[in-house]
This record gives C-alpha cells, structure tokens and sequence, in this order.
C-alpha cells in the first residue's frame, strides 16, 4: 500500500494524481477503457479536511463545479421509476439504504368487516387462512430505507462516543451483484478520539484519481463535518466537550486514471498550469 500524507484536500489530490502519474500501468477495463494503473492500493490521510484549499489548483473544476458535491453524501435524490434514474447515488445509499420488506395483504375473497379484521389479527401476528405477503424494495430514494447515516453513525457515536461501530455502507448485494456500475465508495466509518477529535475512514473499491477523486474528497470531507455538526448539537444540550474535525483517511484498492480521455486535465497537474479552469 502507498501513502500519501498532505494537510488538505487539494494538496491531496494534487499528490495522487502525481504519484499515478509517475508509477501507474497502462491497462485496460472491462469496458474496453485504457487506464494507467496503481497496482496496489493508496490510502490517502489528510490532516486538516475543513481547511483550504480544498481543490487543487492544477484542476479543471473550480468552486462553482463542486459545490453540487458538497451535500451529495447526505442528501436524497428523489427516484422517478422512468427510466431516467442514475443507477445509485451515495446519498440514497447512505441515507435510504435499500430494504426489502414483506407488505400484508388480507383475504382478496373476504370483504367488508371479515377483511378489516383479518388487517386487525394480522397487527398481533395471527395470519388468517388465505392471506398473503408480498414482498417490496422500500429506499434507495423512494424512502422507507436505512438512514445509515443518523442510525448507525449519529446516534451511535452520541449514545456510545467510544464505539467503533459507527459505519455505513453502499454495497447491496441483492443490485450490485451483477450491475454493470455498482458503486464505487464502499464504506465510511468515523470514530471520536481521546483529544475529541471526529476522524473518518473511507473505502473505494475503485477510483479514478484525476478527475473524480478531487469531488468525492470534497464530498467526503463535506459529510465528515455534517456528521460533527449533528453530534454537536446534542453535545451541547447534555453539556458534553464540543467534538473538532480530525483527520480524513480515504483508502483506495484500485486507484487509477483515464489517462488519454482526460488529457487535457492530466496535463495541467504535469505542467504545474494554475490558470483558470473550464468549470469555474
């Protein structure tokens, strides 16, 4: 594994797309896309995630482009069912994660009163004959999902501040099993240290280091200090010590980069080009 130490996020990304750049491989995917290639993983620890800059200059994206990054981690995005929907989004994932849940269904010969009390005995669990279940995928942005993110992490970390349980996750094997884009955040997982400090780990299966991994560091850090704010609010109410932002580590197992169809961008990190970006 490599490591890359830097104080912020664009110093970050800046460092990665440098080390890919000097030692990655040229290979190919199996969508037929040509990527240079770490070999082995990266993990990424970056000291002060809430200070600037938290782009690199030598990126194409600029204030603007990213701020639509910022809350992604911890907003729902609506699904439509029209065909238009992206496959997932992180928000959904972590805030809506998808479920399968059995819905009751009295009777269909039964009517009137005898179908009302056949839903009445069901609330005690006593099924009567002829009555079925079917069962229906609740979340994913159509909401009735986990929120990972308040059950698992916030109210775990303000009931128990030394857990080490306080996790999400975006991997449904029930979708992702043979989808051709599951996603590529795996896990994020925080902890409170000693000096009450909130620190945050996240895993990428896979990440393209030149031209997403900039936005996902935003996004991340993003999340980290919605998480920190959340907790701190109940933290003052039972006049506990105010938590401060910790370290960020982002852990990825197949840190690559599109070498040719983001040449433009890749240039820029070589060529130290600090001009304006396209997306500003």
């Amino acid at each position: 594994m490599r490591l890359i130490t830097a104080d912020t996020l664009g110093e970050a990304h800046t460092k990665v797309v440098e080390l890919i750049d000097e030692f990655g491989e040229i290979t190919g995917t199996e969508d037929l896309e040509v990527t240079s290639d770490l070999f082995e993983p990266v993990c990424i620890h970056i000291n002060y995630p809430h200070h600037d800059p938290k782009i690199s200059p030598y990126s194409l994206f600029r204030e603007g482009f990213v701020k639509q990054y910022k809350d992604a981690l911890y907003t729902l995005t609506s699904r439509r069912d029209d065909g238009t929907d992206a496959t997932y989004t992180y928000g959904n994932r972590l805030c809506d994660y998808p479920t399968r849940k059995e819905r009751f269904h009295a009777n269909g010969k039964r009517r009137g009163l005898r179908r009302l009390a056949d839903y009445l005995l069901a609330k005690f669990d006593y099924y009567p004959n002829g009555c079925n279940f079917n069962a229906e995928m609740f979340g994913d942005g159509r909401g009735g999902g986990i929120n990972q993110i308040q059950e698992s992490v916030i109210n775990r970390l303000i009931a128990s501040p030394t857990t080490r349980r306080a996790e999400a996750i975006t991997w449904v094997p029930e979708l992702d099993v043979d989808s051709s884009e599951p996603p590529c955040l795996q896990l994020v997982w925080f902890r409170i240290m000693p000096d009450h400090r909130l620190c945050m780990v996240a895993v990428f299966r896979s990440n393209d280091m030149l031209s997403a991994s900039g936005q996902n560091l935003i996004a991340l850090g993003a999340l980290q200090e919605f998480v920190l704010n959340e907790i701190n609010v109940v933290y003052q109410q039972l006049d506990r010590p105010l938590l401060k932002m910790g370290y960020l580590e982002c852990i990825s197992l197949s840190p690559h980069m599109y070498f040719k169809r983001d040449a433009l961008e890749l240039k820029r990190f070589q060529n130290k080009d600090s001009s304006k970006g396209l997306f500003a």
